[in-house]
């Protein structure tokens, strides 16, 4: 009787640990994708390459968090940004979105081979280009 009474104990965690894991849910956000990139068509579609990517990763990522938010610098208001480039510098904010920083979760809360680093920055570029350009 002991043994059946450890090995349904064994299995009841078991059930519990893998209806904890996280995987159906980002299974269920990449489903969202383009969803996301035409619900905020309004942002400018850059036709340079590079941001063109930038535009991808923001629309299918930082979108969530940086078009309306009391705990994110919002895409169009320059102020958030510029405050930041100024007191940070770029290669900071770069830092801080790829390993998280306050209520930033490490690339956008997307780890592993899902987003490079590389892709976290031409996001981060494709935002910063929208910024009103100083003379």
């Amino acid at each position: 009787m002991p043994v059946q009474y450890c090995l349904l104990m064994l299995l009841s965690l078991c059930m519990l640990i893998t209806a904890c894991d996280k995987k159906p849910q980002a299974q269920e956000s990449v489903a969202t994708v383009e969803e996301t990139a035409e619900e905020h068509a309004e942002f400018p579609k850059p036709t340079d390459p590079e941001l063109m990517a930038g535009y991808d990763v923001f629309a299918k990522v930082c979108s969530h968090c940086h078009i309306e938010s009391e705990y994110a610098p919002v895409i169009n208001t320059p102020k958030d940004w510029t405050k930041r480039l100024d007191k940070r510098g770029r290669d900071t904010l770069l830092k801080h979105a790829i390993e998280g920083y306050g209520d930033m979760s490490p690339k956008g809360g997307r780890r592993g081979k899902d987003l490079t680093d590389k892709q976290v920055a031409q996001g981060l570029d494709y935002i910063l280009s929208l910024l009103p350009k100083t003379q």
